[in-house]
C-alpha cells in the first residue's frame, strides 16, 4: 500500500471531513491531492509550512527504534547509555534552536512554577504531570549550574512573555 493510499484511507483516518461539511464518505471515494488541499481532521492542528520556505515534509513510513529493539536486556546499562547520548544527541545545548525549544518548553511545562493554594486536585495533577514530562528530559541533559541558571532565566523571561503578550 502506498503511503498516499495510508494517508487519505478512510479506514486509516474516520474523522476526516472537507471544509464545506460533505459527507465523508463520498470525500474519501473521490480522488484525494496528493499533499495539502481540502482534507483536514478536526482532532488535529493543521500542518505549518516549513519556516524555511521549503517544501513541507512528507509523510514517511518509518521503523520506529526503540530501546527494547536494539538491546537484549532493554533496562540495562547499556541501553540507559544509549539513552543518554541520544537526548545529548537530540538537544545539544550549543544550538540556538535547542536553547529556544529548551526554555520553551520549560515555560510550558510550568518547570520553574510553583502551583498556588487552592488549585483543584485534577488541574495539580496535570500539571505535575507537564512538570514530571520536562525534568526527565532535563535529568538527560546533564546541565552546569551555569547552563542550568540560564536555562530558568531563559524560561521565566517567555513566562513573562507569555502572560503579558500570550502563549504561541
Amino acid at each position: 500500500m502506498a503511503v498516499d493510499d495510508m494517508l487519505f484511507s478512510p479506514s486509516a483516518h474516520p474523522a476526516w471531513t472537507t471544509a464545506s461539511g460533505s459527507d465523508p464518505v463520498a470525500v474519501f471515494n473521490a480522488s484525494p491531492p496528493r499533499f495539502g488541499g481540502f482534507f483536514y481532521c478536526p482532532n488535529r492542528k493543521p500542518r505549518m509550512p516549513n519556516p524555511s520556505g521549503g517544501p513541507a515534509r512528507a509523510a514517511l513510513a518509518i521503523n520506529w527504534l526503540a530501546l527494547a529493539r536494539l538491546f537484549r536486556r532493554a533496562r540495562g546499562d547499556e541501553a540507559t547509555l544509549k539513552l543518554a547520548l541520544a537526548y545529548h544527541n537530540v538537544f545539544d545545548i550549543r544550538n540556538e534552536d535547542v536553547q529556544i525549544v529548551l526554555a520553551d518548553l520549560a515555560d510550558y511545562t510550568g518547570f520553574y512554577q510553583v502551583n498556588g493554594e487552592g488549585i483543584p486536585p485534577d488541574d495539580r495533577a496535570f500539571s505535575d504531570g507537564k512538570r514530571a514530562a520536562f525534568g526527565r528530559l532535563f535529568r538527560f541533559l546533564n546541565l552546569t549550574d551555569e547552563e542550568k541558571a540560564a536555562l530558568s532565566q531563559a524560561a521565566r523571561a517567555e513566562a513573562i512573555a507569555s502572560s503579558n503578550q500570550g502563549i504561541i
